[in-house]
């Protein structure tokens, strides 16, 4: 009810002169207005349209004023009006484990519509450390991915319900999601044979020395001392679970 759907009605002129249609009369909710000229073996299409207003069956005939000297000018029209429906559905595993505290993970909920008439998203409600804001319609049979993120800023856990807000007349609307907020570690590790034996004075022997970050977040590195004789200068990040080679 309140769409409108269109089939195609072809006038035929099978005579020997024009066929002059001056009137189409159609059932309640069923329309095609034309009027104009067939000539003498032809045809023409008219478009008729059936919007329902109710929800019920409607069929009747539809009448051809014209000038016609034999033939059929009526021919039977059916259709039924149903309910709108805007079926909404979540999708999504949105438990997102350990997160650092001050970083941001992101995971996908779908939003789905099952219904016969485009769904209309008006606002999502996400509990605290959660959000991902969008708004929009969903077509009849079509889908909609949205990004949902977690930002914990403390260490705790986290959960609650994700709300859809829309024009639905049914489906589920709710979707939960989990997280905990970890602090951060940069667990600093350093591996390498740096026992150079004899080195004749004067000559450079190089080695490399590793540097492991087995924490959750990176580790900068701002100075390395050395003892005299021996040196190898570097500086900067070692991502989380990654390693750098620095040449002593």
């Amino acid at each position: 009810t309140g769409q409108v759907v269109s089939r195609t009605m072809t006038i035929t002129n099978s005579g020997n002169s024009a066929l002059s249609v001056t009137n189409i009369s159609y059932p309640a909710c069923f329309s095609g207005a034309w009027t104009g000229t067939v000539a003498a073996g032809r045809a023409t299409n008219i478009t008729v349209t059936f919007a329902p207003s109710v929800v019920q069956s409607y069929s009747g005939t539809v009448v051809v004023g014209c000038n016609s000297t034999s033939g059929t000018n009526t021919i039977s029209c059916s259709g039924a009006g149903i309910a709108v429906t805007r079926v909404i559905g979540l999708l999504g595993n949105l438990a997102y484990g350990n997160v650092v505290t001050g970083q941001v993970a992101t995971l996908s909920m779908t939003i789905t519509n099952s219904g016969n008439s485009a769904l209309t998203v008006t606002n999502i409600t996400h509990p605290f450390g959660f959000g991902g804001a969008w708004t929009g319609a969903v077509a009849a049979g079509q889908f909609r991915v949205v990004t949902v993120a977690f930002a914990p800023t403390a260490v705790q856990s986290y959960s609650g319900t994700i709300t859809i807000l829309s024009d639905a007349t049914g489906g589920a609307n709710t979707l939960s999601c989990t997280g905990t907020g970890v602090a951060p570690t940069r667990v600093v590790g350093l591996l390498g044979s740096l026992a150079f034996g004899n080195v004749v004075t004067g000559r450079v022997t190089k080695s490399a020395m590793t540097i492991t970050n087995s924490g959750n977040s990176a580790l900068t590195v701002t100075n390395i001392t050395y003892p005299s004789g021996f040196s190898g200068t570097w500086t900067g990040a070692v991502a989380s679970g990654k390693a750098t080679n620095v040449i002593v």
